[in-house]
């Protein structure tokens, strides 16, 4: 996947897609009702340009999401960008940590004290003057997740309306959570909005008023989610070296756009022999991150499903080369794959770990679906 790349920001290009592929799945009456929600979003954004900045093109589900929703908003004929930020492994640890403590999470035990505020404070700042050169008064910037929380001082002052959305959160509020809420109350006052995906993760320090819930939404018409014969899962796997055997059919899927394209990366496996067709799947697709808990879902089937069923157990990630804003996730591949090598050789003969390739994020799309579609069980 390739970007316009500045110093510190990088501009990531969308084909536009029409949303008119919703009248497909929508009765008629609400897609008239959603084609004149268009109308009147065009008619308002005239002019205007939607701004969203995150951290990552790919490899996590707010990248996914951005990829679609940015292609739909484009395709309705509204001038809407993606920027993705750049920084320090520095910077990317300090984030790391907000990110796993917002969610009450531990991580990697490491403090978010005035050290930590200076490496985020300082690499945003030079991410900030950047987009204020690119942003113009009237447009609207949505920032999202912890990555982005410390920009939204320096883009109030250009007259742009800015949005906060946070994607992640806790139910049950602990002292984690508090300390990185604390950390991010520091820069978060002066958005005009705060969006959650659960009125649980909403911080109690906002104001009301400005608070939104808006659940994660999904794309119907990404590879991920089109209809999939078992014969063509087969297929994508075979090809992908998930499992083995002889693809019977041409491993192929459709694109957004509309267009073919067809599995040819294999992923990386580590495993003692690939599974064979016939052989029951239970499969965990995460990127490689603690609070999925590899490790932990490894040693509960080995020791409590493995004895009783000749089930087997695929752990898929991403690559952990393409997610810029996780550094902890080569961490977490190792840990699991010590952990896969210190299973007894029967367990771990039916234990395979894989990293998907994400080169064509439509390509990886159409591999996680199929291997959803040919799983048993999906932890």
């Amino acid at each position: 996947m390739q970007t316009a790349a500045l110093p510190h920001v990088s501009l990531v290009p969308v084909s536009p897609v029409s949303p008119g592929h919703f009248r497909q799945i929508l009765d008629p009456d609400r897609y008239r009702e959603f084609s004149a929600a268009i109308v009147r979003a065009r008619e308002k954004l005239d002019g205007r340009v939607i701004w969203n900045v995150n951290s990552t093109a790919g490899g996590g589900g707010v990248a996914e999401m951005l990829r679609s929703v940015i292609a739909y908003v484009s395709g309705a004929g509204i001038d809407a960008r993606w920027v993705v930020i750049q920084g320090r492994p520095e910077f990317f640890e300090v984030t790391k940590r907000i990110h796993n403590q917002v969610q009450g999470f531990e991580g990697d035990g490491g403090d978010l004290g005035e050290a930590e505020h200076g490496e985020y404070a300082r690499a945003l700042a030079l991410v900030g003057q950047e987009l204020a050169t690119m942003v113009r008064p009237g447009d609207i910037v949505l920032l999202h997740d912890p990555q982005t929380a410390g920009l939204v001082s320096e883009l109030q002052q250009r007259n742009v309306t800015v949005v906060w959305r946070c994607h992640v959160g806790a139910d049950a509020i602990n002292a984690r959570a508090e300390t990185a809420w604390k950390f991010l109350m520091r820069y978060l006052p002066g958005a005009q909005a705060y969006i959650f995906s659960r009125a649980t993760y909403a911080w109690k320090d906002l104001p009301r008023e400005r608070i939104v819930v808006i659940p994660p939404s999904i794309d119907p018409f990404s590879p991920k989610n089109n209809a999939m014969t078992r014969e063509m899962a087969a297929a994508i796997l075979i090809n992908a070296g998930l499992i083995s055997g002889f693809a019977a059919a041409t491993p192929y899927y459709v694109r957004p756009s509309g267009t073919i394209g067809l599995v040819s990366r294999r992923a990386e496996v580590f495993q003692l022999a690939p599974p064979a067709p016939a052989t029951r799947l239970v499969v965990q697709v995460s990127r490689w991150d603690r609070l999925k808990d590899p490790i932990g879902v490894m040693e509960g089937f080995a020791n409590f499903v493995a004895p009783d069923t000749p089930a087997h157990l695929l752990i898929a990630g991403t690559a952990v080369g393409a997610v810029a804003d996780d550094p902890e996730g080569a961490e977490v591949l190792n840990e699991a794959r010590v952990a896969w090598e210190g299973l007894p050789e029967a367990a771990r003969r039916r234990v395979h770990l894989a990293c998907l390739p994400m080169q064509d994020v439509d390509e990886n799309a159409a591999i996680v679906n199929a291997l959803q579609r040919w799983s048993e069980v999906i932890v």
